[in-house]
């Protein structure tokens, strides 16, 4: 549980990169909005998709500037030909990579928690001290519930790919062979898997809806921190946005219900081994309200599946592919006797070279 809420709170800090993204489900309408202004600008604390009505060519601040003063605090557009996102903060301009927006361009922003600036006031005398109201306490809204189990490894609960990043045959007696069979094949054997895949649903009060959903991936380094937080640190865990090396994508069955399925694309290199956080967010739109859900998941990417020198008795599958039939092979335990990814992944890297820098 500390590690989902440590990805939780990461989930801000991500969005300054890159995004994967696609859209399950229609978006919902709006009425009409005011010439020469954002309209459905986001309430106090909350996200809206607002949409610019003004002239092309604007400055995304200016634009957003019409909202109120300071009544924005951050702001994402999605290029749709790239599929990459562009980001706004008002607190930090030298970030800001947003271009400038054309007529009725959308947006996804952030209502500041102090709500527009007030005007200054001019003073008034004081009215008659009253009697204070007990306050009524706050009542729980609305809530969008996001909930992702992998299917590559159900005891760990894991998403598992295998890339293969060029690893050469090691030589009888290298402790790099531990696995010789794996990634070694130069027939028709396909040991890499760039694919792995999580059950999902979605709720809005309990109920199974559509949803814009978004994937974002973080790999976690194992780094010797610089400063560490405590004199007993030796080895930290440092997050970094690689979002660009995934691509999400959804089988739907139902409303609210299907496999969310996730591919690598990024270089075929050693660097990529490691340990993955799979952030899936959900927006669901009821009315001029977006409400948000958030689950985090495990995924690790082995530059080769681990098989016990055999012992695990490693299977094909066939399958037809555009170059004719393949076998997929695949180890029944790709993680062996490890627990978990973390370790499996630093055991790899270092057997290749790759220290803990």
């Amino acid at each position: 549980m500390g590690r989902k809420r440590l990805m939780l709170a990461l989930v801000g800090a991500m969005l300054l990169s890159g995004l994967l993204a696609f859209i399950w489900g229609p978006q919902s309408g709006s009425s009409e909005p005011q010439s020469g202004a954002m309209h459905n600008c986001a309430p106090a604390g909350k996200w809206s998709i607002t949409v610019w009505d003004g002239d092309s060519g604007t400055g995304s601040g200016d634009a957003l500037a019409t909202c109120g003063p300071d009544a924005v605090d951050a702001a994402y557009s999605l290029d749709p030909q790239t599929q990459t996102w562009a980001h706004w903060f008002a607190a930090r301009p030298e970030l800001n990579n947003m271009p400038d927006l054309n007529h009725l361009d959308g947006l996804m922003a952030l209502g500041s928690a102090a709500g527009p600036a007030a005007a200054t006031a001019t003073a008034t005398p004081s009215p008659t001290a009253t009697a204070t109201p007990t306050p009524t306490p706050p009542v729980a809204g609305p809530q969008v519930r996001v909930e992702t189990v992998a299917e590559d490894d159900e005891v760990r609960n894991e998403g598992i790919m295998v890339i293969c990043p060029g690893i050469p045959p090691f030589p009888p007696g290298d402790p790099r062979a531990t696995d010789p069979d794996t990634c070694n094949d130069d027939n028709d054997d396909i040991w890499e898997d760039f694919h792995a895949s999580y059950e999902l649903s979605i709720t809005y009060e309990g109920v199974p809806v559509n949803a814009n959903v978004f994937c974002m991936v973080a790999q976690k380094n194992a780094v010797s921190p610089s400063v560490p937080q405590l004199s007993r640190e030796v080895i930290a865990t440092e997050a970094s946005d690689v979002s660009e090396r995934f691509v999400c994508m959804l089988r739907s069955v139902a409303p609210g219900v299907g496999v969310l399925d996730v591919y690598y694309i990024g270089p075929l290199d050693a660097e990529a081994i490691g340990a993955y956080e799979l952030v899936v967010q959900a927006a669901y739109t009821v009315e001029s309200e977006v409400y948000f859900g958030t689950d985090v998941q495990d995924l690790c990417v082995l530059g080769w599946p681990f098989n016990d020198n055999g012992a695990n008795k490693t299977f094909s599958v066939n399958a037809s592919t555009a170059d004719g039939p393949k076998h997929l092979k695949r180890a029944p335990h790709s993680l062996d006797n490890f627990v978990g990814c973390d370790d499996a992944a630093l055991f790899q890297r270092q057997l290749l070279g790759l220290g803990v820098p």
